[in-house]
């Protein structure tokens, strides 16, 4: 299994160095419910909530760069720099996980750690959030169905 975010715009690719130990994924629905006086409550799916994906990991510092469980090691800070990038200006990425479904545009929704170890380890939280349809799609088909 790999880790892969790909910039949309200009196919930059990072592979994670490390893999977390599980990656968590989210899915669901949203229901509009209703209460009938004979039938009781009632509840309708009415849209798909945004899916997503979190983990906790390690971006392995100089120290640990030539053990045999770090892929592609990069400097953490250059990641940590990257990954802020992303966040802030709101890119659109690929999350692609190898040997697993998930495979989606997504927005970095949170990304925080600490440095931690004598080995210059930088330990995270991320998560993702599913890109949903553009406002232009989105409004094309509200305007549609009217």
């Amino acid at each position: 299994m790999d880790i892969y975010l790909t910039d949309l715009e200009t196919n930059d690719r990072l592979q994670f160095p490390m893999l977390p130990e599980k990656i968590s994924t989210r899915t669901g629905a949203i229901f509009q419910s209703y209460n009938m006086i004979s039938v009781g409550d009632i509840k309708l799916p009415m849209s798909n909530e945004l899916d997503g994906a979190s983990w906790n990991g390690i971006f392995p510092g100089r120290a640990r760069q030539f053990q045999p469980h770090v892929r592609a090691w990069r400097e953490p800070q250059n990641i940590i720099n990257l990954l802020d990038v992303y966040k802030t200006a709101g890119k659109k990425l690929r999350l692609m996980v190898t040997e697993t479904p998930i495979n989606m545009d997504a927005y970095i929704e949170r990304f925080d750690g600490d440095y931690s170890g004598g080995f210059g380890d930088y330990n995270y939280n991320i998560s993702f959030v599913q890109a949903s349809q553009s406002i232009q799609s989105l409004l094309s088909t509200i305007i549609i169905r009217q």
